[in-house]
């Protein structure tokens, strides 16, 4: 050996190199089998310095390799201030103490906010003197160990709470017959609390009841069991299985018993009702059908089966669509039937009551509703049928005489109008007529007297005249009487006067012989007249009406009388309908006009006469009053049905009307009106009335 330098020979070279080869092989096996443990590994000096880690470990450090971590200590490492504190404390614990620490939980969060466990061990390195020169660290995540963990302990919390809750009784009992467990809240309706029977024998606390005693036995010798017993009163369902060991050794029995009593008593009750049920579907006279959600029968009567006569092969099968086949051959309208059945199943929430028609005359009566349970949960349909055949013939008879005596009273009514009304036009006429004879006889006498009058008034006046001619200068007296009667005015005006009395007799006779044409007391039976003259005499004595009043202007009266023969017809009673009808008009403009719906200038009725063909007359009276609705225009022909308001119609001028045109005159009498625009009333009759008597 020259200096530091040392010589060997070659073959001592190659067996050094050799031994090298071998241990860096070596090095690097042991490196691929900690780097193959699922565990993260490392190893320090004494100084906490990284000598080395398995690449499990550098990965969960953020390094690329183990040689980044070779060399640092953990103040380098990406670690919190409270992780780091631990660290350091364990690892110079282990250091000092020479004592490795095992089984170090410990927990943190990772950057994006998850919940990590691991579980660390730390061992000392000691030299071939034992000295402590390093610590070796083993970490392992026990994450999902943890999270399962966490579950199983609340899994058996819930278990313990549910178990405590319920009213039930959960019991384990060793092969003796001891108990080692009693938990549940059933245990309270015994007087008992959780645990207080452990260590107590099966055998000593139920001496007095044998079925428990046997149900024990059976369990322990391998059966499972199970019962109900009655204990202090109460009722329990109980089951037994047996407990076995790894050898199939029966080592005792857990027990479940749960409180029944109240399900007994509703069970019961539910028989009870059950029972009442059944008993009221028999007694009752319809035909009842009961059918489950699942179109299967779910009960029935013996009036159902009567009513459709069902054979029992049907009826026993439970099948709704084969009663429903049987049912078929019986309906008038099966396909209707069936619809209407497939729609109340296909619509829970529909009921349905209706008649349906069968051959042979026979009438049912079908009802149909859900079946729901108070919570609204559906159990199918129920079906009522009852027989209604003889019902809806007494109903039939009851309709026909109901009809019969609905028109004697209508025609009772139409005749106690017409008998009111035609005597009161009759009086009216009468009165009407005394009143033209008693105003005629003074007027013709005044009318007649009315020509020598005015021809001694001129002779009169021509002596004056004279007079004046020959003594133009009379005596004061004469000259002062002269100038206080105005003689030369009186003259003038005498003549006037004569001749403005003899225009008001000519009015007056007029008026007289309207009404007398109005009245017609000698024309109650068929006669030739000219209709417009029944008409302008039933104007004339409405004329006072058509007058402006107050606020309300002049109603107009518009003539378009067409060119009729003679017609024949009843007069006087025409008369009364035109002025029925024209009375009405003017009625409805008033009222029209009262309420503000009308323009002053927009107050008329139009009166338009036409020859029709096949020889009939026309006859139309429209007004431009409010209208009658729609809903009232078909009842207006009705006796003492009116549209004017309380205590202004009687309802029976148009009745009667309608009874003169129609049946008296063989005519037609009907109205149009468009509401705010105003009625039109049509009178159509035979010109001649005889020859349609003849025919």
């Amino acid at each position: 050996m020259i200096g530091d330098v040392i010589c060997v020979d070659r073959s001592t070279y190659d067996s050094l190199q050799q031994q090298f080869q071998q241990l860096q092989q070596s090095l690097q096996f042991l490196q691929l089998v900690i780097d193959s443990i699922p565990q993260l590994i490392f190893w320090k000096d004494a100084n906490l310095v990284y000598l080395g880690c398995n690449s499990q470990f550098a990965r969960a450090v953020g390094a690329n390799c183990t040689s980044e971590i070779v060399g640092k200590t953990d103040e380098e490492l990406p670690v919190t201030d409270e992780l780091l504190d631990l660290y350091q404390k364990c690892d110079r614990a282990v250091l000092e103490s020479g004592e490795p620490q095992l089984h170090v939980v410990e927990t943190f969060q990772t950057s994006d906010g998850k919940q990590v466990w691991t579980q660390t061990n730390k061992i000392p390195l000691r030299n071939a003197e034992g000295k402590v020169v390093g610590v070796l660290g083993t970490v392992e995540y026990i994450t999902e160990q943890k999270q399962q963990q966490q579950a199983l302990q609340e899994s058996e919390r819930r278990l313990q709470s549910a178990i405590a809750a319920a009213p039930i009784i959960v019991y384990v009992l060793d092969n003796k017959g001891r108990f080692l467990l009693s938990e549940g809240k059933g245990l309270e309706s015994l007087g008992l609390k959780p645990g207080e029977i452990v260590g107590l024998s099966v055998y000593d606390l139920y001496r007095d009841v044998p079925e428990i005693l046997s149900m024990v036995e059976r369990a322990l010798a391998g059966e499972v069991t199970s019962s109900c017993v009655e204990v202090g009163g109460i009722v329990f369902e109980s089951r037994y299985n047996p407990v076995r060991n790894d050898k199939g050794e029966i080592t005792g029995l857990i027990g479940v018993s749960v409180d029944i009593t109240e399900r007994q008593r509703t069970e019961e009750a539910l028989r009870r009702s059950n029972a009442l049920l059944q008993a009221q579907q028999e007694a009752a006279i319809d035909g009842i059908l009961i059918i489950d959600e699942n179109r299967q029968v779910a009960s029935y009567n013996q009036r159902f089966v009567e009513l459709w006569q069902i054979p029992p092969a049907v009826i026993q099968t439970g099948d709704d669509k084969k009663l429903l086949q049987w049912v078929f051959e019986q309906l008038e309208d099966p396909e209707e039937f069936l619809a209407k059945v497939e729609y109340l199943y296909e619509h829970p929430e529909e009921t349905s009551h209706e008649e349906i028609a069968l051959k042979g005359g026979r009438v049912f009566e079908r009802y149909c509703a859900a079946v729901r349970s108070p919570l609204g949960n559906y159990f199918g349909r129920i079906w009522y049928f009852r027989d209604i055949s003889d019902r809806k013939q007494a109903e039939i008879k009851l309709q026909q005489q109901a009809e019969e005596l609905e028109n004697a009273l209508r025609k009772l009514q139409q005749t106690q109008a017409q008998l009111l009304q035609s005597e009161k036009m009759s009086s009216l006429g009468q009165m009407v007529a005394g009143i033209a004879h008693e105003i005629n006889n003074p007027i013709n006498f005044i009318h007649g007297n009315l020509v020598p009058a005015a021809e001694y008034i001129q002779d009169l006046l021509r002596l004056v005249e004279l007079y004046q001619q020959n003594y133009p200068h009379p005596v004061a007296a004469i000259q002062e009487e002269i100038i206080a009667i105005d003689l030369d005015f009186l003259k003038s005006d005498l003549v006037k006067l004569l001749q403005s009395m003899r225009v008001g007799t000519e009015r007056i006779r007029e008026i007289v012989l309207s009404l007398r044409n109005f009245s017609r007391l000698d024309e109650a039976e068929l006669k030739q007249v000219d209709i417009h003259e029944g008409l302008d005499s039933t104007l004339m004595i409405l004329e006072h009406r058509c007058k402006a009043k107050g606020d309300r202007s002049e109603i107009k009266i518009i003539r378009e009388y067409g060119k009729l023969p003679l017609i024949e017809c009843y007069p006087g009673q025409l008369n009364q309908v035109f002025m029925n009808i024209l009375t009405n008009a003017i009625d409805a403009l008033e009222e029209k006009a009262e309420k503000g719906n009308s323009p002053l200038k927009n107050l008329e009725i139009r009166i338009r006469t036409q020859l029709l063909t096949n020889n009939w007359i026309a006859v139309t009276i429209a007004d431009t009053g409010s209208g009658i609705p729609q809903h009232k225009l078909a009842k207006i022909f009705d006796p003492f049905f009116t549209t004017k308001d309380v205590g202004k119609g009687t309802g029976l001028g148009l009745s009667i009307s309608y009874q003169i045109v129609v049946e008296r005159h063989r005519g037609k009498l009907y109205c149009h009106s468009t509401p705010g625009e105003g009625a039109e009333f049509v009178i159509e009759i035979p010109a001649f009335q005889s020859q349609l008597i003849s025919d």
